[in-house]
This record gives C-alpha cells, sequence and structure tokens, in this order.
C-alpha cells in the first residue's frame, strides 16, 4: 500500500515517499482519523452494488481523495443543468460536494424515479469519478459503478 500511495497520491502539501506512507499505512489499519467508529471503514461487496454511498460518508471521502476528475470539466452536461434546475452548487462550485450529500441522501430516500435531477446529479458525479480513478482504485470501486449501471431511472 505504501509504495503504491507514494507512486500515486498526493498529500495538500504534495508528494512523500514509502516511509512517509508506510507510518500511515501502519496506523490506519489499527484506526482511523476520519470516522468515529470502525465499522464506517469496511466495505461489503454486496452493499457496494446494491446501495448508494452515504451522503458525506468515508466512501465518498475516499472517492474524491483518489480521484483526477474535475469537476468543472470531468462530469456530463446534463448534471451541471440538473444543478441549476435544483438550486444547487454547481460543479465548478467549491460546495458542490454539499451538491452530491443532498441529491444522495434525496435519492435514497424517495428513490431515483421520483427525483430524476437529484438522480442525473448523484449518478453522473459518481460514474464519472469512479471512471477518472488512478491505477487499482478502481477495484475499491468497480461494485458501486456495476449497482449505478444496474440501476435504470
Amino acid at each position: 500500500m505504501a509504495a503504491f500511495a507514494a507512486a500515486h497520491l498526493r498529500q495538500s502539501d504534495g508528494p512523500h515517499d514509502r516511509a512517509y506512507w508506510a507510518a500511515l499505512v501502519a496506523d490506519a489499519a489499527e484506526a482511523s482519523a476520519l470516522v468515529d467508529d470502525d465499522a464506517e471503514r469496511e466495505f461489503r461487496t454486496d452493499a457496494l452494488r446494491t446501495e448508494l454511498p452515504e451522503p458525506g460518508g468515508h466512501l465518498l471521502y475516499l472517492l474524491d481523495a483518489a480521484t483526477d476528475l474535475d469537476p468543472a470539466t470531468d462530469l456530463p452536461a446534463g448534471l451541471a443543468r440538473a444543478c441549476e434546475r435544483l438550486g444547487h452548487a454547481a460543479p465548478d462550485d467549491d460546495d458542490f460536494a454539499d451538491t452530491v450529500d443532498d441529491c444522495l441522501e434525496t435519492v435514497a430516500t424517495h428513490g431515483p424515479s421520483h427525483h430524476p435531477d437529484e438522480w442525473t446529479v448523484a449518478r453522473g458525479y459518481l460514474t464519472a469519478a469512479i471512471a477518472a480513478l488512478p491505477g487499482n482504485w478502481g477495484l475499491l470501486f468497480t461494485p458501486v459503478a456495476e449497482g449505478l449501471a444496474a440501476r435504470t431511472s
């Protein structure tokens, strides 16, 4: 994991060597500063295929941290129009993550067919972000992509 991180991941202060990442990996094996409950660090493949990511959850954080997605240019055109109709932050806005969270919450509560614009935003963002993942990050998120593809509306 440390070798992969040294080659493919960047912190806000730039790249780090394998020793830096090895220390973080060792700490992460025991706990996470990102979540209070260790259960939030565990993902079941069947749940990833059948449930949407939890708004504001650890999985979305990982997706955002790992992806090379540029929300201003790499998202489907219909997504920006859906944001505008909803009165939510556009993809190039700093608050776009809140838009995605709000849309996921609405779709999880009421279903995609009852809120097509919210579904357009949630599905469009997740699909584009997963497609923009570098290296083997796609292995973790493939079940999410399969679940999105299986939902027709």
